[in-house]
């Protein structure tokens, strides 16, 4: 699994943050990322969207906190990122 880097704006984390969108970035290598709150994508579903990243609140409030940033695996185990604000 290769690590790279998905870095939220302050605006496209607040969107995420209300719990009602998806929100699609580039992340560090250029590769297109869905991001959904667990809210759009409440159960074990895997979002049609790929490669795609789900974020509960918990993931919020330490990516939120942490300068470092949040490591996590897309949905389908393939691609992991360290999800941090910008």
């Amino acid at each position: 699994m290769s690590e790279r880097t998905i870095t939220l704006s302050r605006a496209a984390f607040d969107k995420l943050r209300e719990g009602r969108i998806t929100i699609r970035l580039a992340d560090s290598g250029g590769r297109r990322v869905a991001v959904f709150p667990q809210r759009v994508w409440p159960s074990a579903r895997v979002p049609a969207l790929q490669p795609s990243v789900v974020l509960n609140p918990a993931d919020l409030d330490l990516i939120e906190r942490d300068p470092e940033g949040l490591v996590c695996a897309s949905t389908d185990g393939t691609t992991g990122w360290t999800v941090r604000l910008a």
